[in-house]
């Protein structure tokens, strides 16, 4: 990978016990706002989903730095399309509700350094779960996202009506 005119390497590979730290460094790095609220990946929480779904869990080395990372876990939704919020259907951030024999996998949380932002990292770990599903032989995955600060909205818009503005 080139980086302002120098190549890199990047290295994807499944988060170690060891990387719990930097990745706490790294959520604070990606979501400064989030982090003045506490709602970033806490140490237990990492340590959570390395215990219940190792294979999940991803990280993006440059250099030797961890600048990247993804969360996932397998879930079954019945219906196939049920509504739900991130805090459901992560357990509150524990995965203790991952299920090994659910169908979809599920992208819970993915970060990027400001500083390498815009240049393939989440793609290429983006395509890591794309590998985890088909060696898993799961139907499908399944990513949610944040719509940042609606909730100061909501009571006004829509979502949709929100991500038009």
């Amino acid at each position: 990978m080139t980086i302002n005119g120098q190549h890199h390497e990047i290295t994807i590979r499944n988060t170690r016990s060891e990387d719990i730290p930097k990745i706490v460094n790294l959520q604070k790095e990606s979501f400064p706002y989030l982090a003045q609220y506490g709602n970033i990946w806490h140490p237990s929480e990492l340590e959570s989903h390395l215990h219940v779904f190792p294979e999940g869990q991803f990280c993006a080395e440059l250099n030797g730095e961890v600048v990247a990372s993804a969360t996932s876990l397998i879930v079954t939704l019945n219906p196939e399309y049920l509504e739900h919020t991130w805090k459901q259907i992560t357990d509150d951030g524990m995965l203790t509700n991952h299920n090994p024999k659910g169908d979809s996998l599920y992208g819970a949380d993915i970060s990027t350094h400001p500083k390498v932002r815009h240049e393939g990292i989440g793609k290429m770990l983006y395509d890591k779960r794309k590998d985890l599903v088909m060696k898993s032989n799961l139907r499908r995955m399944i990513s949610g996202g944040r719509l940042f600060n609606y909730c100061e909205h909501a009571d006004k818009m829509s979502a949709l009506n929100t991500l038009k503005r």
